[in-house]
């Protein structure tokens, strides 16, 4: 989806879900296997930290980043155990689970959207799942908190822009916007902000394009290949396009979740990280 070749009109003011994916769980493996004592004795036995991957195997969006996210955590060292298919809208996920205990993983890759992740999560934890909890930008949010309550406590997420309310550049417009156009809609979330960060890149795409006379498909495509550190606001990091590589971002923003709110765990930036490795780490 980010390979031009194959993919020419896609385009958006995010980081892709394999770029998501990789920051993810390297986050976790420097912040948390490297430094947090519960896994102090095994990684003085030389032990490998142990991954599952929860997800819906038919749903493009889901899958799509699960070929990069393990040969990712096989290049950091990682053991994967079998993957398991949970539908996005799951009501239940105690089989999977059991079949995940199994294993006993140290970590859990929840690759759905909200519901069903917390679902997986309540699940885990009245299971007696002994695992963290990665996952994907779709599944974390506001929302998550309000499923989970107290069970949302230390889970890891990606967030591409800010949280809806955050006092960043351009927040202040969304928030106007919210209060004119649906003021009886009372919880807003990071979904809002997600679809602005969009609009944006359209809009100074539109702009640009116009100003060259190419108010069209391939001029608005141009105009976005162009762009250089595009800085939107938002909480997004600046994007650059380029008419080989849609990848607008290697910068990634992780969160953990701590007394019901989002804490910034690690700011990753896999091109600065891996320079070796991002030119060919163009996917989904």
């Amino acid at each position: 989806m980010t390979d031009p070749s194959r993919t020419p009109y896609n385009f958006f003011a995010a980081s892709d879900y394999s770029t998501n994916a990789r920051a993810a769980l390297l986050a976790w493996y420097e912040e948390v296997w490297l430094k947090d004592d519960r896994f102090k004795a095994e990684r003085e036995a030389g032990k490998k930290p142990r991954i599952v991957m929860f997800y819906s195997f038919p749903t493009p969006y889901s899958s799509a980043p699960i070929k990069a996210l393990k040969e990712f955590a096989q290049m950091l060292g990682f053991e994967i155990g079998p993957d398991q298919d949970i539908s996005l809208t799951a009501l239940d996920a105690k089989s999977q689970v059991l079949a995940a205990k199994e294993f006993n993983p140290h970590v859990i890759w929840h690759g759905n959207t909200t519901q069903s992740v917390a679902t997986a999560i309540r699940d885990a934890k009245a299971l007696g799942l002994q695992a963290d909890h990665l996952v994907n930008n779709w599944g974390f949010g506001e929302e998550l908190l309000r499923l989970l309550g107290p069970q949302a406590e230390g889970v890891i997420g990606i967030a591409v822009t800010a949280f809806y309310g955050e006092e960043v550049p351009g927040m202040d417009r969304v928030k106007e916007a919210a209060q004119k156009y649906n003021p009886a809609l009372k919880e807003r979330t990071i979904r809002t902000v997600q679809a602005w960060a969009n609009a944006m890149l359209l809009y100074e795409a539109l702009k640009k394009a116009d100003a060259a006379g190419q108010l069209n498909g391939p001029g608005i495509k141009a105009a976005i290949e162009s762009f250089q550190n595009l800085d939107i606001g938002l909480g997004v990091p600046p994007l650059t396009y380029t008419p080989d590589d849609h990848r607008p971002t290697s910068r990634v923003r992780i969160y953990i979740i701590r007394n019901n709110k989002f804490e910034l765990l690690k700011l990753v930036d896999l091109k600065e990280k891996f320079a070796d490795q991002w030119p060919g780490w163009k996917g989904y």
